[in-house]
């Protein structure tokens, strides 16, 4: 069993406002596998806020950091994950 701990970041911190510890079984140790399972946890609200609504992918604006690396560098949501792993998931903003 791999656990794994997910925390949101910037506006996605209403959707998951504490870090969650993620349990995935073995075989389906991905960012993609917890993220999977995280939509399962906290509902249609952070899968409308974080996925595009025409495909099983990150939403335009949607960062996910794996122990700080973002995803898109190291594999994207096939990227692999082990116990004690971190994953931060945040939204582009801009300011002036």
């Amino acid at each position: 069993m791999v656990e794994v701990i997910v925390k949101g970041l910037g506006t996605v911190k209403k959707l998951i406002p504490k870090p969650i510890t993620v349990k995935l079984n073995v075989g389906n140790e991905t960012v993609g596998g917890v993220l999977s399972r995280v939509a399962e946890l906290c509902g249609e609200p952070l899968i409308k806020g974080v996925y595009s609504p025409h495909a099983r992918e990150l939403a335009d604006g949607i960062f996910v950091l794996l122990n700080g690396r973002r995803i898109k560098f190291i594999g994207g949501l096939r990227a692999k994950v082990k116990s004690g792993d971190v994953i931060a998931i945040g939204a582009v903003s801009a300011g002036g």
